[in-house]
């Protein structure tokens, strides 16, 4: 491995043999940012990386595919379509995350101004981007290119032009370097122009850097514009790109003083299937504890299948602990299925972001971390199944960075020093809080930690369909402090048309609900309901502690009648129930049919025939409450995929010990005792043939085996007995000869969709034998391998799973004995008969 050319993005070996290891000399931000290429630069194919360590990587062998020496490219790709740290409100901005977004813009500038738009060469020549070109590196890359080679076949025509055409390749590169060092001052300025070819692709670039630097003392302040304009066309597409950046800064002792920064990059393309236009700025400044960062992008791009449109802009300011940030976002897009469009607005600022004390402590008279934000989400849509529009808008004020999420969020970005809070609802509609530690979500201690604040959220959405039309509108608002808290949520909701959730053609529904703390443990919840539809009519809904009527003109110390409870909330049973209080009872409203007892002595019953809905053996109280509703038990009923079903637990197939289905079917978890059981279980058949089917063709008073397979008997499984179901054939068949046969080969066969498959097969033992050769200088012997005599074979097998008849035949064949083994001087070879097979088969549920 030997470096040919190195630059601040890239590194060039020409690899000769051996492991194909090489070294990373540049730095990246992520690992997927580096990517190798291997042969000519020029017509350089990427391979897949994988990394050793952190500074070396290997790719895959190339033998086979390119001849060593070739030369490997090493190159960074940092990414330029997405910010690799985005801010949010209230966020911390710590060192490490504003390190890496300013890392991710000096490498894409590197990067772009040694290699231009796309792969090749860097634009300054390898290993030496934006200085002086080497002319001793482009005459080596220029003698290392395929072109170059085949015009060194011609050389003998092209000769007396090699100058010329060398001085032409020169002349379309143009280099302005002028510098000037005093030691504590230098300044630079660099103007470069180049033009460029790679394969079908033609590039003019411009670049233009201005650096000045004094030193003074320990303090060194620094400025440098840059600008890098390119145009790059080939056969399917023209591109146009600028790069405007304005830096200034002052370092004393190796520590960045103040900063700021200005950079707009501005871009075009066009292609045979798509145009594209887009701009974007940044600006950022920072000086000691504050810093704010502004970044505006502006996109439209078309193709054959969209037309899309997007604005954003960014803003974060921070000075101290304290941070405010605004985020605004719009968007349009319209394809074959359909328009939709999103604005998103975003405020938040932050007080005490990072103050380590904790949550709400006083100090110095002042809360500390205490936050406030908004946000608004509204969204159109338009298409062949439904136009949508919905506009969802939240007020949030906390001591700390607060989530309002029933699912799990993400670990917060940018470390803590404050807690992160998550607030979901619970089951019981209470508010659980828990916090971020670090590692993972766990309970806060709403002694020490809980957070105080306050949320109002709006939700208004609309929504057509061929089907139905829909309207919603809800508002929630909560507060919280120190684990007590209180929300009230309203929410209308309206639809008309057919839904496979809905009760007809219409349905109107509305409902507040105030959820809040507990008592003794409890949750407090009230709330209204209303709805309506055609199939059930109107509701009323009423969830409350008590619930009262008052006269209009009540007041607490009038002498109108007191307030009236006509519904109280008991027990009966031990069990909590709403009741009616007793003096409100009208004299007789209450029935035999409204008692409930265990036992009524008075009474006598003549049951007769019983018509009941479900008929259970539960064991009752006292007060004639289930005692063990998952008990060992008998159900009766005629709802249910069991009619009649024993056991414990919940009703279904998996806890009963016995029932029947609907179909008749029966299951029995224990043992079956039955002195008769009629009827046939499964399908079954015997096989028994007899006949003589010969194995040889005869050849004067000898029968020589035919050494092929012949066919000896073809019998059926039928199909399985019940219908619907399955089974797995089960075959054992027994073969017999009229004689012990040499050789005897014997194969069951099962026939599946007209192909016949060995299910069995039976190959013949085989031994091994000195056998004898006497000749003029003496006897000699030579080991062989001879098959046994068998005149009787059983195979064994199971077939493919089936529903239906299955076919299954024998086959057999036999082999000639050697003179050795049948003898020299014995009688001809005898006429193997295959005279009987018997067995059986049957199919397995």
């Amino acid at each position: 491995m030997i470096e040919l050319s190195r630059g601040l993005s890239f590194v060039l070996y020409t690899y000769e043999g051996g492991p194909t290891r090489f070294t990373v000399p540049f730095l990246y931000i992520a690992r997927e940012h580096i990517r190798a290429f291997v042969g000519e630069p020029d017509a350089a194919r990427a391979v897949s990386v994988s990394w050793v360590d952190a500074s070396t990587i290997e790719i895959p062998s190339q033998d086979g595919v390119l001849d060593a020496p070739y030369t490997v490219t090493i190159r960074r790709f940092t990414p330029i379509d997405a910010l690799l740290v985005n801010y949010k409100e209230g966020a911390n901005l710590p060192a490490r995350d504003l390190s890496k977004s300013f890392r991710q813009l000096l490498y894409a500038h590197q990067e772009l101004a040694e290699f231009g738009s796309g792969s090749g060469l860097p634009g300054g020549g390898p290993g030496n981007p934006g200085g002086n070109p080497d002319l001793n590196a482009i005459i080596e890359q220029l003698l290392r290119s395929p072109a170059l080679q085949d015009l060194l076949t011609r050389i003998d025509l092209i000769d007396v032009n090699a100058e010329a055409i060398l001085e032409e390749i020169m002349r379309s590169y143009e280099f302005f370097d002028v510098q000037r060092d005093y030691g504590d001052k230098i300044s630079t300025a660099t103007h470069e122009i180049g033009l460029l070819t790679e394969g079908n692709k033609v590039i003019a670039q411009q670049i233009i850097d201005l650096f000045a630097r004094v030193d003074y003392g320990e303090q060194s302040n620094q400025a440098r514009f840059l600008e890098v304009n390119r145009a790059i066309a080939d056969e399917h597409s023209a591109r146009v790109e600028a790069i405007t950046e304005l830096q200034g800064q002052v370092v004393e002792n190796g520590k960045t003083i103040s900063a700021a920064l200005n950079q707009r990059i501005d871009e075009v393309e066009s292609t045979t299937e798509a145009a594209r236009a887009a701009t974007e700025q940044r600006l950022g400044a920072e000086i000691e504890d504050s810093a704010a960062q502004v970044r505006t992008a502006v996109m439209a791009e078309v193709d054959a299948t969209k037309a899309r449109v997007s604005d954003v802009e960014t803003a974060v300011v921070r000075h101290g602990e304290n941070i405010a940030g605004l985020a605004e976002t719009t968007e349009a897009l319209t394809d074959a299925e359909g328009a939709n469009t999103a604005f998103r607005q975003q405020m938040a600022a932050s007080y005490g972001a990072n103050v380590p004390q904790g949550i709400a402590n006083e100090i110095d008279g002042q809360v500390s971390a205490v936050s406030a934000a908004f946000e608004q989400r509204i969204d159109t849509e338009a298409s062949a199944r439904e136009a949508l529009a919905s506009q969802v808008s939240t007020l949030e004020t906390s001591t700390a960075p607060t989530i309002f999420s029933d699912a799990q969020p993400s670990p917060p970005a940018g470390g803590f020093k404050v807690p992160t809070f998550w607030v979901k609802t619970g089951q019981t509609g209470a508010y659980l809080t828990q916090i971020w530690d670090g590692t993972g979500w766990r309970k806060a201690d709403l002694d020490v930690t809980s957070p105080t604040g306050a949320l109002v959220q709006q939700l208004n959405t609309t929504k057509i369909t061929a089907e139905q039309a829909q309207a919603i509108a809800a508002t929630q608002v909560q507060a919280f402090k120190d684990g007590d808290f209180a929300t009230i949520r309203q929410e209308f909701n309206v639809v008309a048309g057919q839904h496979s959730g809905m009760y007809g053609q219409w349905q109107a529904n509305y409902s507040v609900k105030i959820n809040a703390g507990t008592i003794n443990g409890v949750p407090v919840v009230a709330g209204i309901a209303l709805s309506a539809n055609p199939q059930t009519g109107s509701d009323f809904i009423v969830t409350a502690d008590r619930f009262a009527f008052v006269h209009p003109q009540y007041t607490s110390g009038g002498t109108l009648a007191s307030i009236k409870y006509p519904f109280v909330i008991g027990t009966v049973g031990g069990q909590s129930t709403v009741g009616i209080q007793g003096a409100l009872v009208v004299d007789g409203t209450i029935t035999a049919d409204k008692i409930r007892v265990n036992s009524l002595a008075a009474l006598t019953a003549n049951a007769g025939t019983i018509n009941g809905g479900t008929f259970k053996t539960h064991t009752l109280d006292g007060n004639g409450n289930i005692v063990n509703a998952a008990e060992f038990r008998v159900e009766i009923s005629n709802l249910g995929d069991w009619p009649l079903w024993v056991g414990s637990g919940a009703k279904n197939a998996n806890n009963a010990v016995f029932y029947v289905d609907r179909n008749g079917g029966a299951f029995f978890r224990g043992r079956v005792n039955a002195p008769n059981i009629v009827g046939q279980f499964q399908s079954a058949t015997g096989v028994w043939w007899t006949g003589a089917t010969s194995l040889c063709y005869q050849a004067g008073n000898n029968f020589i085996p035919l050494g092929d397979w012949v066919a000896i008997h073809e019998f059926w499984l039928g199909a399985p007995v019940l219908a619907g179901e399955g089974h797995t054939p089960s075959v054992s068949v027994t073969v017999t000869a009229n004689t012990r046969v040499y050789g005897l080969h014997v194969i069951l066969e099962e026939l599946r969709d007209s192909v016949w498959v060995v299910i069995a097969s039976h190959e013949p033992p085989m031994y091994r034998a000195l056998i004898q050769q006497m000749g003029g200088d003496g006897n000699t012997f030579t080991a062989s391998n001879f098959y046994t005599y068998e005149q009787s074979v059983t195979l064994s097998a199971s077939g493919a799973w089936t529903g239906g008849a299955r076919a299954f035949r024998v086959r057999c064949r036999a082999s000639s004995p050697p003179p050795q083994v049948h003898g020299y001087d014995a009688p001809a070879y005898p006429n193997y008969l295959i005279t009987s097979i018997g067995g059986f088969a049957f199919g397995i549920r």
